[in-house]
Parts: structure tokens; sequence; C-alpha cells
């Protein structure tokens, strides 16, 4: 293992995790009006997204995913702490306990769109 790299991503993310943090604070009282996890959503898309941006940008400069500083911190580590899986499946479970087709509504747009974002970006940033 290369330990300057493990720096990096850990690094990243905490970074990551503290944006995510402050993010889904200041978004909560928009997301909890609408009874709806739209601040994960909201993090999630944008994460997605900005990876995709990264992956674009090392491809163009053909460099290799795992040598690179900066795909390091800011792809392993800051967008892989800022999205999240494990508040998706809470939320969703949440939402499933009131209403199947809000889970479902939820589950699609966040994959889809994760998916969705994330392909868009790399396209955009080739």
């Amino acid at each position: 293992m290369n330990w300057e790299m493990a720096a990096l991503v850990g690094a990243g993310g905490a970074l990551g995790a503290l944006m995510r943090f402050a993010l889904t604070r200041a978004l909560a009282g928009f997301s909890n009006r609408r009874g709806f996890p739209l601040n994960t959503l909201l993090i999630n898309l944008g994460g997605s997204a900005l990876l995709g941006a990264l992956m674009a940008s090392a491809r163009s400069a053909d460099i290799p995913i795992y040598e690179s500083p900066l795909l390091m911190f800011a792809g392993l580590g800051f967008c892989g702490a800022f999205t999240t899986f494990s508040t998706f499946a809470v939320e969703t479970r949440q939402l499933l306990a009131s209403s199947g087709w809000r889970a479902l509504e939820y589950v699609v747009l966040t994959v889809g769109g994760a998916v969705g974002s994330f392909a868009l970006a790399l396209t955009l940033c080739a």
C-alpha cells in the first residue's frame, strides 16, 4: 500500500463527510417539509456528477485512476464520503413504511439519477 495515496483518500474522505454533514443540515428544513429525503438525493446526484467529471478529466489526460493523487483525494476520498448508500437505504426503508410508491420513486430517482448524472458529466467533460 502506498501510504501517501492512503493519506490523500483519508483527507478527501474527511472533507467529503464534513461537506455532506453541512449540506444535509442546510437542506434539512427544505427536505423535511416535503416528507421526502431531497437533501440526500441532491447530495448523491451532485457527488455522482463530480465523480463523472473527475473521471472524464483523468481519461482525457490518460491518467490511470489509482495513480492520480487528485483522483485519490477528490474521487475516492471526497466523493466516496460525500455520497452515501447507507443513508439512502435507511431513508428508503422509512419511506416504505408510509408509502411504497414514494419509496419506489426515491429509489428510481436516486439510482437512475446518480448513474445518469455520472454519465452526463463523463460525456460533457470528456
